[in-house]
């Protein structure tokens, strides 16, 4: 390979650089893989297939440093995105805090909010989800915020129209529905209204708020909400501030909880 050849360690040591640097722009700028080994080929005076070559000897040479750098870069994509998320949250708290729609579970007047945006077919929702029951029933100085998101399409849809319903009928009633839906093998309009006749709710009501313009509304004002954020996965937590992606454990929520009372505390002191 001309420039690279196998033979020489200090042209090999720079065609693993190379490629590593290769991996990592293609992990974190989503840079066309084509078009990028073009580029590389003509400012370095080789060919789009002498690159492809010192790839393929590096997987089979060296192929953990392939995986360190996918590694690497996921890393440092997710790490850019939770500081690009709190930015938004930092700038839109406000838009946040506006909705009329803000169920809640917990201690309106706590020292941590938690704003929980699920999907109630995300299976790692309903894992977090039993996750924040801990948290309240250990914790009786936070309030979690209950954020849906129909991600994962109509099923999603309709039994969150059906929340919304709830909520507007008795606003105190909508954390015993979202338990109940969440606890449903799938969440669709079947397993939401037969959450409703369970509370005692008529189907005719439901059927009567869903119907209102403002139930697909808040539908929108949500997805808009979770697009302005930057929030384009369930489960995610906004904690005094701090977004948080993914699932996590009850240990990890303790920690996060503690580090936000102590940033308060410090504040508070200044």
């Amino acid at each position: 390979m001309a420039g690279y050849s196998s033979n020489n360690s200090k042209s090999k040591f720079w065609s693993y650089f190379i490629i590593i640097v290769f991996v990592l722009i293609v992990v974190l700028l989503g840079v066309k893989r084509d078009k990028l080994l073009k580029g590389m080929g003509s400012s370095m005076g080789c060919s789009k297939e002498d690159i492809q070559e010192a790839m393929i000897d590096l997987m089979r040479e060296k192929p953990e440093l392939i995986i360190q750098a996918v590694n690497d870069g996921q890393r440092i994509q997710q790490k850019k995105m939770i500081e690009d998320i709190t930015q938004k949250v930092e700038a839109g708290m406000k838009e946040l805090e506006k909705s009329d729609f803000a169920p809640y579970s917990g201690n309106a007047e706590g020292d941590v909010k938690i704003y929980y945006f699920y999907d109630p077919n995300c299976g790692y929702c309903k894992i977090s989800n039993g996750t924040m029951a801990k948290v309240l029933a250990e914790d009786k100085n936070v309030m979690v915020v209950y954020k849906p998101l129909p991600f994962l399409g109509k099923d999603s849809q309709d039994a969150i129209k059906i929340g919304i319903a709830v909520y507007d009928i008795d606003k105190s009633r909508y954390p015993d529905f979202h338990n109940k839906l969440m606890s449903a093998a799938r969440a669709n309009k079947q397993s939401a209204m037969d959450a409703v006749k369970a509370m005692g709710i008529s189907a005719e009501q439901i059927d009567e708020y869903t119907k209102k313009p403002e139930n697909q509304a808040r539908i929108d004002e949500f997805m808009k909400t979770s697009s302005d954020l930057g929030i384009r996965a369930v489960p995610g937590f906004i904690i005094n501030g701090d977004y948080i992606p993914g699932a996590l454990d009850l240990e990890n929520f303790k920690v996060k909880i503690k580090e936000k009372r102590a940033e308060k505390s410090q504040d508070e002191k200044k």
